[in-house]
């Protein structure tokens, strides 16, 4: 299980086995302020977000080796972002896409006094996503 805390007076990603017991390992090694972790599917990556603090935030990874668990942590960037919306973004503002090459995110964009003059409303969209990515059930 990977949580986020401030237990040790900085804001880390940690994981500890679930269920336990079990030791709690720190991820991201005082890389500012992280959150917003997320799994690949096959549990071989642990993305998270930290927060660079100059303007930026980052998409970091962490490769996970069965023989090795989490004994050897070497995050590494993915790629950085703009982060000047920091503090209006939810708490999950991404996803990694099944095979893991991908990612959905939330971006976020500067209204202007414009006003709205139209809305978009799609319906049925499940049973189209359904038809375009079947599941194997």
């Amino acid at each position: 299980m990977a949580y986020h805390s401030d237990l040790s007076g900085e804001s880390e990603i940690y994981v500890t086995p679930f269920p336990g017991p079990g030791p709690r390992i720190p991820i991201s090694r005082g890389h500012g302020t992280t959150q917003e972790t997320a799994w690949s599917r096959d549990g071989r990556e642990l993305f998270y977000v930290t927060d660079a603090g100059d303007g930026t935030f980052a998409l970091e990874v962490v490769d996970v080796e069965a023989s090795r668990g989490f004994t050897d942590v070497r995050p590494s960037t993915l790629f950085e972002m703009d982060n000047k919306h920091a503090q209006s973004m939810p708490l999950t503002s991404y996803d990694v896409s099944p095979d893991g090459q991908r990612f959905l995110m939330v971006r976020w964009v500067e209204r202007h006094d414009e006003p709205v003059t139209a809305i978009h409303l799609v319906q049925n969209w499940f049973q189209e996503l359904e038809r375009l990515v079947p599941t194997n059930d």
